[in-house]
């Protein structure tokens, strides 16, 4: 089980900071450096999309693991997942001021709607997700601007998860 440690640059103290089950991936420090943000599926049964599913026995249920954002408090190691339990985040990018994150992100079982997530902002505190870009073909890598007025991404026809092409794109980061 893959675990978050904060290790001092010299490398003489590390200090763990996670306690948990289900795959983590992508960790980023805020713009503060106070706290870390990664993409968290809690329980999961592997580690990512291109791992193998268990074979369902006994009773079969579908039960949807949910990719959230989880933020980490640095100094006091508490976690809290701040992305709504329906919504799979794909990938996201902290605002330049802390206070809010650029997510891709869609409805139901993240391995099926790559193709059809949307770009939004949130809260770094968490809550509802505004929607800011409803794309034509698929959309990945958003990114903030400096000054936090726009969010940047990429949109084209063959943009699947992970083998990323298309064209860049600014949007307000309000919408529009």
């Amino acid at each position: 089980q893959a675990q978050l440690y904060v290790a001092a640059i010299d490398g003489n103290s590390t200090r763990k900071l996670t306690s948990i089950t289900g795959a983590l991936a992508d960790p980023g420090w805020s713009p503060d450096g106070k706290t870390i943000v990664f993409l968290f599926t809690e329980n999961a049964p592997r580690a990512n999309p291109l791992m193998p599913m268990a074979a369902e026995t006994g009773l079969i249920a579908e039960k949807v693991y949910e990719q959230r954002l989880a933020v980490l408090d640095v100094a006091s190691s508490k976690l809290q997942q701040i992305s709504p339990p329906d919504m799979y985040v794909y990938e996201y990018d902290w605002s330049p001021d802390s206070k809010s994150f650029a997510l891709l992100s869609a409805h139901g079982a993240g391995d099926a709607n790559w193709y059809v997530a949307q770009l939004y902002t949130m809260n770094a505190n968490g809550g509802q997700l505004t929607p800011i870009h409803k794309p034509q073909l698929q959309i990945a890598e958003p990114r903030w601007s400096p000054d936090g007025k726009s969010i940047a991404f990429i949109e084209g026809l063959m943009s699947d998860e992970g083998v990323i092409g298309g064209d860049i794109f600014i949007v307000p980061a309000n919408g529009g």
